[in-house]
């Protein structure tokens, strides 16, 4: 997968351990999973649930405070071209020395 198209990839925020955004006490529910509204099709969504699986549907403010970002930098080997790519969000660049 190339940089860009796995930037923009939905992901899996992994487990979600009740925070609160903008304080107050955490949810005592965890669930196993945490995923943004919207980043994949509800349909999906809802049969994962059916089958069994825990998830915490975040609204996309939640989500944005709930993931890590990454940055990435690919070396084109033959060439020795760098190229770099950042989350939207992550509000920073990667660079590479």
């Amino acid at each position: 997968m190339d940089l860009k198209k796995s930037i923009d990839t939905p992901n899996f925020r992994g487990p979600f351990f009740g925070m609160v955004i903008g304080g107050g006490p955490p949810s005592p529910q965890v669930y196993k999973e945490a995923l943004a509204e919207g980043d994949f099709a509800e349909k999906l969504v809802e049969f994962v649930i059916a089958k069994g699986q825990d998830i915490k549907l975040l609204s996309k403010m939640e989500a944005g405070h709930q993931s890590g970002y990454w940055t990435a930098i690919l070396i084109d080997p033959k060439t020795g071209v760098r190229i770099g790519a950042s989350p939207t969000g992550a509000n920073g660049a990667p660079a590479g020395y």
